[in-house]
């Protein structure tokens, strides 16, 4: 098993919090475990790794599998506040993948679709460091994407 040496304390290579980071940043859980089990064959004849590599391994992986997706910036060991705050004529509430991916599926999509979408969206938020965002955007986020997938019917 591989460690990362981060100059605080050693982390041990755990494919399962790989596979939850990537799931957090829109991938499906059978493709978070793929880029997951890669890293970890990577790994196997390494003893220790930097942070830098790891991310670079990790962003590696990704795009030999699945191109050019979106994983932000790779860093899966360290806790991250990703929580988004949704603001609209009522408040601020938390942002929801549940309540957003029955949104779209009014229109018709699908519940993986619907997954994978919101699942983009939050990332994007994320990557973008936005905290608060108004219900606006979470609208004109969703309707990018899927003017981008299906046209603009």
């Amino acid at each position: 098993m591989s460690t990362m040496i981060t100059g605080k304390k050693p982390i041990p290579f755990l494919r399962g919090m790989l596979a939850h980071y990537l799931i957090e940043h829109g991938f499906t859980f059978q493709e978070a475990y793929q880029v997951a089990d890669q890293v970890r064959k990577a790994l196997q004849k390494e003893k220790e790794i930097s942070p830098k590599k790891m991310a670079g391994l990790v962003q590696g992986q990704s795009q030999k599998l699945f191109g050019d997706r979106p994983i932000g910036d790779g860093i899966f060991w360290e806790p991250v506040s990703r929580q988004i705050l949704v603001e609209d004529g009522h408040g601020r509430h938390l942002f929801s993948l549940e309540r957003l991916e029955d949104s779209l599926m009014v229109p018709g999509l699908n519940r993986d679709q619907a997954h994978r979408i919101a699942g983009q969206i939050e990332s994007d938020f994320i990557r973008e460091d936005k905290r608060i965002v108004a219900r606006e955007d979470v609208f004109k986020a969703a309707l990018k994407i899927l003017k981008k997938e299906g046209g603009e019917e």
